[in-house]
């Protein structure tokens, strides 16, 4: 019977600090950019754009598939960068997490 307790214990403890990490990672931003900086975004760490900045040299060009080529490479560099900062605050569960 303890040990059943235990484990519940363990898990409610898991669900609190999975909970916690989820309100932190909502307030962190991660910079993702293509084009050497033409387009610019901020991810926070649940995936969610923050915000999108397009250089106006590439409204000129009138160019919409190359444009649109941009903003996705700029995206996914931020998703990149958001689960580089989510692992790191993963590292941190181990250690909270000890039977």
């Amino acid at each position: 019977m303890f040990e059943i307790l235990k484990i519940i214990n363990f898990a409610k403890e898991a669900y609190n600090i999975q909970q916690e990490i989820y309100e932190k990672l909502k307030n962190k931003l991660s910079d993702g950019s293509s084009g050497g900086g033409m387009v610019k975004v901020k991810i926070n760490g649940n995936f969610e754009l923050k915000f999108l900045e397009i250089d106006n040299s590439l409204f000129i060009m009138k160019d919409k598939n190359f444009l649109q080529d941009m903003i996705v490479a700029a995206i996914n560099d931020g998703i990149k960068n958001s689960k580089l900062l989510i692992s790191e605050e993963m590292k941190g569960i181990v250690n909270k997490l000890v039977i």
